[in-house]
């Protein structure tokens, strides 16, 4: 952790105006939500991509990333609400959604 603080006061510092605000997970929905879902221990979340990187992400040299196709997720329209706030046309469905998400 002090690699990052070191990294973060270094690019802090070619700033004007830098300043840290700690965002209660009641006022971050998506993060709550994601956060939920990472502890929940569901069988699917094995469906989540998960990136390790070679080397740690404070290091200066460019990190090469090779996107991968999946198959549509169960968390595809969970993830659609909470960036669009777009629900699925079916009521039922729509509402299901909703509820995952809160």
């Amino acid at each position: 952790m002090i690699k990052y603080l070191s990294k973060v006061r270094q690019l802090a510092s070619k700033f004007k105006d830098f300043e840290v605000v700690r965002i209660p997970r009641t006022k971050n929905a998506k993060a709550d939500v994601l956060s939920k879902l990472a502890a929940s221990g569901y069988s699917t979340l094995k469906s989540i991509c998960i990136e390790f990187l070679q080397k740690s992400s404070i290091v200066n040299e460019a990190v090469k990333v090779m996107q991968v196709e999946r198959d549509p997720c169960w968390m595809d329209e969970i993830i659609e609400y909470l960036r669009s706030r777009k629900v699925p046309d079916a009521k039922k469905e729509a509402r299901k959604v909703v509820q995952r998400t809160t």
